[in-house]
């Protein structure tokens, strides 16, 4: 392994600890009704709505990157 590859594999896997912890804590939130959508209306709905919205995120910043 290269110096360049190490430090890439190093930023990924911290990135993806990141982005699970992250998710860890939002979902967490959202079932334990600490936000005001799931407050609002049943914590699965908030869970599909949240999800939905982020694979709506992806597919429109995948479209700019193809562009």
């Amino acid at each position: 392994m290269t110096g360049n590859s190490a430090c890439t594999l190093v930023k990924n896997v911290y990135s993806t600890i990141l982005l699970i912890f992250s998710i860890v804590i939002v979902m967490g939130l959202i079932f334990t009704e600490q936000t005001k959508l799931a407050q609002d209306v049943h914590p699965a709905l908030a869970f599909v709505v949240l999800w939905g919205l982020i694979l709506w995120l992806g597919m429109v910043e995948g479209g700019q990157a193809s562009l």
